[in-house]
């Protein structure tokens, strides 16, 4: 009886054991199995987003290239690009049906086809077209998930790919000067402003030689122990700043708000800086032969907010000489001041079932080949 206790005892236990184990990979292959699940949603769900960013990006696009339709064929030389422009407010996809006729309220008045802004009720909600409503309804049901578009002109800002050109160099030289606690920043860790420029231009110019000193250009990167030297290519984007030797966070977050290093192969000539929406520190750093070029600057930015003004093509030269004093000789002639704008940055968030990924697109617009407007693209995470 004793051993027969003990067998059936041993028995017991090999058979919990082997229980406990089984229960033990069970668990562990429902582990493995939930989050290959996981990971399947997450990417099937990601797909979904990234095709309704570009779907977001398309309608972006669209506003873009209508405004400029409208700007060749009806303003002409009274175009101008600004942040009271359609295309500059957030755009919203699927887009409400109220959000959608109120656009096209607005494109038809934009093209000259109506005169509801000379109306009494213009600041009244039009009423809602039932039949458009079902009709956006039903095309946006198939899109899962939302996404909001940003459009941002960068023609307001200085081009780093443009700095072979000697009045775009001398600008972005003023403009690491602009801010006195920032040039305070440098001279602390013994950066010079004209040798930072020079070493962003080195980046990015087509030979290996620094122009005034005619050093080798890839000793900097040596000094520094980077295991790379200069590029000699153009920017394809900004964060390649933070590549040049001796650009740190603080001098990458400083001149990002100026600054765009976007590279259009058939734009065929320097970038322009657009008057309505380029900063006080740019604007400062295209003076020259002015006696107090920040205060010019400030004087410039408060009248262009307080008097609501549109700089035009046709206007900007008479208005800047009358207003601030400022002739062909107090600016630098290059890049060529306009009150329109050529390249874009459209930014789309989008989200489906909690899944969201940034879509950034740059687009040239007005140039030499339409057909193909996007310089880069690049979705994250």
């Amino acid at each position: 009886m004793k051993k027969t206790n003990q067998r059936n005892g041993i028995a017991l236990f090999i058979l919990l054991t082997s229980l406990v184990i089984l229960s033990l990979g069970l668990k562990e292959i429902l582990v493995i199995t939930g989050l290959q699940a996981d990971r399947v949603r997450y990417h099937y769900y990601r797909t979904q987003a990234i095709y309704l960013a570009r779907s977001a990006q398309s309608l972006a696009r669209f506003f873009l290239l209508y405004d400029l339709q409208i700007d060749n064929q009806v303003l002409k030389a009274e175009a101008t690009d600004g942040p009271n422009d359609i295309w500059a407010n957030p755009i919203p996809f699927p887009v409400p049906s109220e959000a959608l006729q109120l656009m096209s309220s607005q494109m038809a008045e934009g093209a000259g086809l109506s005169k509801a802004s000379n109306d009494a009720n213009k600041d009244e909600a039009p009423p809602i077209d039932e039949a458009l409503a079902k009709k956006c309804g039903d095309f946006f049901n198939d899109f899962p998930g939302n996404a909001v578009s940003q459009a941002t002109e960068l023609s307001g800002r200085i081009n780093l790919n443009d700095l072979g050109n000697e009045h775009v160099f001398a600008s972005l030289v003023e403009l690491l000067q602009a801010s006195p606690e920032f040039l305070q920043s440098l001279t602390s860790k013994g950066i010079r402003p004209l040798e930072l420029a020079r070493q962003i231009r080195d980046y990015m110019d087509a030979n290996d030689i620094e122009d005034e000193t005619q050093a080798k250009e890839d000793e900097a990167y040596r000094s520094d122990q980077l295991e790379y030297g200069p590029k000699n290519r153009p920017f394809t984007n900004l964060d390649e700043l933070k590549m040049v030797p001796g650009v740190d966070d603080e001098i990458y977050e400083y001149l990002s708000p100026f600054i765009s290093g976007v590279y259009l192969a058939h734009a065929g000539n320097i970038a322009k800086i657009n008057l309505n929406t380029v900063t006080k520190e740019v604007f400062q750093s295209l003076l020259r032969n002015t006696s107090d070029p920040a205060q010019i600057a400030e004087n410039f930015i408060k009248d262009r907010v307080e008097n609501e003004r549109a700089y035009t093509t046709k206007n900007y030269q008479k208005i800047l000489e009358d207003n601030f004093g400022l002739d062909k000789d107090k600016i630098r002639p290059a890049p060529p001041l306009v009150g329109t704008s050529n390249i874009f940055r459209i930014e789309t968030e989008a989200t489906v079932n909690n899944v969201s990924i940034v879509f950034e697109g740059v687009m040239g617009r007005g140039l030499k080949k339409p057909r193909d407007p996007f310089a880069t693209q690049r979705i994250s995470p």
